[in-house]
Formats: C-alpha cells, structure tokens, sequence
C-alpha cells in the first residue's frame, strides 16, 4: 500500500473536484494491497495465484474520477456505487479472477469497501479493528495525511486484516521456514568431505547407483492393453494414462542417473542441468528435473523415494487386477492429484 500511494502525484488527487474523491483513492489503495497479499497464504488466500498490477489499479483510479468527476458536474450528492464495483470488481479486478469463489470474495470486498456507510459519522467506518491498530480512513485533505497514515501502520500484519482466520499465516511460516532451509543447504560448500568421509563425488555417485539400483522397469503399455482388450472402460483409461505418466519419470531418472555417474567419472561433461541433479542429490532434495514428471510433492528426496516405490507397487497390482481395486492410493496418481 505504502509503494501504490506513493506513486499518486498531488496533481492526480487534486484533478478530481469531488470531495469524497481522495478517501476513494485511499479504499481503493487499501483493496489493492489486500488482494495482493493474500497471495501468499496460497490456496487460503486465493485459489489460483493472480498478478494484480499498478495497471490495475490506476485503471480503476480514473474509472473513480471519471463517474464522480460526473456526478459534481450534476450535482448529484449520490455516488453510483453500483457501476463502480461492477467495474472495479466484476471488470478489472474480477476479470483477472477465473475461479468462481475468487470472484466471489472480490465481490464481498466491493460490499464491504464501498457504499455510504464509509462516510457514517456515527458510526465510523474500519477497514479492521482491535486493541492494537486501527485501519481507517484518513481525515486528512492532502497526500501527506494519508502519507503519514500509512506510516503508522504496522509492518507485519495479521491475516484478520484480509478477512482470513488468524492460522491461515501458519501455513506461510511454514513454507518460508522450509524456504530458508532450502536456502542454506544450497549455501552450505560443495567441496570437501561429507560427514561420512567421503568425498562430495563419491557420495553422490553412492546415492545415484543405490537409486539406479532401485528404478523398475517401464512398463509395457502394448502388452498391457492386449490384455486389457478392447472393452475399455474409464478406469482403465486413467491407468494408462498414469503408467505413461510413470514411464515418462522412470526413463527420465533412469537416463539422467547415468548420466551423472558418467559426468563424476569423467566420462563426459557435467551441464547444468547434471550440476543441479547433484547438488540435489546431495543436499537430499528432489531434482527438479524430476518434480516436473511427478505429482508436486514437499517431501524430501528418502521420503519421495519410498512414496515412488508405492505409486509403483499401486500400479503394478492395478494391472494385475485388470481394472479392478480395493482401495485406491490418490496422492499416488497423478491425474488425481492434478484433480
């Protein structure tokens, strides 16, 4: 909020002659921060990730100046709250949106942000409010009043201020923590000896062959449909499916784990991307060039290891069965987890 209102000159708050012109500017500018933060709670915050830009944002401005600059010239003491949120929530901000629920909480902003009661005298409006902070509208006429506002605001925010539950910031500490951890394994030196005495080389290579050691074979999908026969049903179209999915990550590790042992050996070059299967390799993380052929996973790479094996002992009894389960692992497919 502090950046977007820094960038309104005095000349775009003084163009409008409308008196509620400047406190519009600030609601918007508040609407635009929360939309924004809430993208880092996640799924919690907005089911699909949006960019909301300053575009968006100095769009809507002159869409405020427009219709009051309007109704001044009128003399219509009415503001048209009705054509502002359909165009601030429903057209630019909402026409980013393309989850039903996303536009939805949008919808709700624009009821709770705008309308007359922000100018009650009665019963002053908040945008949220408890014992410690106060976000309110500013009773100022200038950009310095607003200026000064924000300032006081906190720096850290609880996630009451965007509508969420107070846990729902339990999740992005979480993932932040995970992020910082990532970080440090990444800086930690890629030379010298592991804790087990053995070189950074020699220990990758130990953990490249115990996994090559480990792949299955491809399964053979022509062999697999002559069994199944022609009557094919919707089950077994997602077996297929995900025994191709499978395959694609099996060839792909396959190929890539002996190309690494090649590269340590000196048989050939390390390239980037080998450099980065090591460096996961030996920092216990999952390359990504195998995340990108798998269903998204948080797990670490001994962890993912035994949760590969049983996606494959999954598939294996699914074709035993011919098309026919007792219980079904979801996180072990990948058209379910897509789903």
């Amino acid at each position: 909020m502090r950046a977007t209102f820094f960038k309104i000159s005095h000349e775009s708050l003084d163009q409008c002659p409308h008196a509620a012109f400047k406190s519009l500017v600030y609601v918007l500018a508040f609407f635009h921060a929360v939309v924004q933060e809430r993208r880092k709670f996640g799924k919690i915050g907005w089911n699909v990730p949006y960019d909301f830009n300053e575009s968006d944002f100095q769009v809507c401005m002159e869409i405020l100046n427009t219709y009051l600059t309007k109704a001044f010239q009128q003399n219509d003491d009415k503001i048209p709250w009705g054509s502002l949120k359909y165009l601030i929530g429903e057209v630019m901000y909402g026409g980013r949106a393309i989850d039903s629920f996303d536009r939805r909480i949008l919808t709700i902003y624009m009821d709770e942000y705008l309308g007359d009661f922000i100018f009650d005298t009665f019963q002053p409006f908040h945008f949220f409010y408890n014992d410690e902070v106060d976000y309110r509208i500013p009773e100022g006429t200038s950009k310095d009043d607003y200026v000064e506002e924000i300032e006081s605001l906190p720096l850290a925010n609880t996630p009451e201020v965007f509508g969420l539950h107070p846990n729902a910031e339990i999740g992005y500490y979480t993932q932040a923590a995970r992020d910082m951890w990532s970080h440090l394994l990444e800086l930690q030196p890629q030379t010298g000896e592991s804790g087990a005495g053995i070189s950074r080389d020699e220990y990758i290579g130990q953990v490249a062959k115990d996994i090559e050691n480990k792949l299955p074979k491809v399964f053979d999908l022509d062999h697999i449909r002559k069994v199944l026969g022609i009557d094919i049903s919707p089950t077994t179209v997602v077996l297929l499916q995900e025994l191709e999915r499978f395959n694609k990550l099996i060839v792909r590790m396959t190929k890539s784990l002996a190309e690494l042992q090649r590269a340590l050996a000196g048989e050939v070059g390390m390239s980037n991307e080998l450099d980065e299967v090591a460096r996961a390799l030996f920092n216990g993380q999952i390359p990504n060039i195998w995340r990108k052929l798998a269903p998204d996973t948080l797990k670490t790479l001994g962890n993912w290891m035994i949760y590969f094996k049983n996606r494959f002992l999954q598939y294996t009894s699914w074709v035993s069965r011919h098309d026919t389960f007792a219980a079904l692992l979801l996180s072990g497919g990948e058209a379910c987890a897509l789903g």
